[in-house]
């Protein structure tokens, strides 16, 4: 707070936090445990702290629970945090919510974010021109992706309905605010196990994916649309897939990887990823492709 003396203003009444609320519980949870902190380090919470601890209180008690919440994901790398570009994100409060999993975020697209916003080594990704997120859920890695390659097109690909239309609700969110509002980024229905290989897109030349592993039933289908896209003939320089799953069952991971080969999809390479705080847990990350392409490294300290 020394070096930052204006942080918990920045922070607590930005304009994006007023106007987009983050979710209640984890606000409040968030002041206290601030405010507990500089206390014991003897320093003298401010007034912002405790009028937005207040703030956040009465909220909760007149409207109740909220259904939808709001996610800032700021730049903390940038020089100058005021003016750090951010992704907006709105997601359920419930992890599970009409009877899927894709309204929610989840810790492995946090990475992939992470990785495409601050890591060094993703500009080996930075002469992609178009970019397909499959099962993209609130679209934060494909949005990051879109953010820092002003001139790429993105796709982001969902198939529950619920999704898709939020999923389009936080595109609109980040490209009015976004700095690279020039980016084409466009959001379409692919159902993994009911497409037409005819309508796939035949120019994507990085597939993307966080947390696809959750249910085993789809490792098959998802296998087969995966070589579809990475055989891709008219990518000259081959296709690259990265995938992004949390390990929640080291056998379920297993199993993934074994249909991925059965498929005929080459692991190029693995990398376990860890965020600095620890929060997420243990990640792992894939490099998958038909070809060698580029090469390029992910480290695991950088998350």
């Amino acid at each position: 707070m020394q070096h930052f003396p204006n942080l918990d203003a920045l922070v607590f009444r930005s304009p994006a936090n007023v106007r987009f609320p983050p979710k209640s519980e984890w606000f409040r949870a968030l002041l206290k445990r601030l405010i507990g902190r500089m206390n014991e380090f003897q320093f003298d919470p401010s007034d912002v702290l405790y009028e937005s601890l207040c703030a956040s209180m009465a909220s909760d008690s007149e409207d109740g629970h909220d259904e939808c919440f709001f996610r800032i994901f700021p730049n903390l790398f940038d020089s100058d945090l005021s003016k750090a570009p951010y992704i907006l994100l709105k997601q359920r409060v419930q992890h599970i919510s009409h009877g899927t999993t894709g309204l929610s975020c989840w810790g492995a697209s946090f990475v992939l974010a992470n990785f495409f916003a601050n890591s060094p080594h993703s500009v080996a990704f930075s002469n992609v021109s178009h970019a397909l997120e499959l099962g993209a859920g609130c679209g934060l890695a494909g949005i990051s992706f879109a953010a820092s390659n002003a001139s790429a097109k993105v796709t982001l690909s969902d198939a529950h309905p619920a999704v898709l239309r939020q999923l389009r609700e936080n595109v609109a969110l980040n490209f009015d605010c976004s700095r690279n509002s020039q980016s084409a980024v466009s959001v379409e229905r692919l159902d993994w196990t009911d497409f037409e290989r005819q309508t796939l897109p035949r120019d994507a030349e990085l597939i993307i994916a966080a947390d696809v592993t959750f249910d085993s039933s789809l490792f098959p289908p998802f296998a087969q649309l995966l070589r579809l896209l990475l055989c891709a003939e008219s990518v000259p320089g081959g296709v690259v897939a990265l995938i992004c799953c949390t390990v929640r069952d080291k056998s379920t991971v297993e199993l993934f990887l074994r249909i991925i080969e059965n498929h005929n999809i080459s692991v190029r390479a693995q990398y376990n990823c860890y965020f600095r705080n620890g929060i997420y847990g243990d990640q792992i990350a894939f490099r998958l492709s038909q070809r060698s392409v580029l090469k390029f490294f992910f480290p695991s300290a950088y998350f």
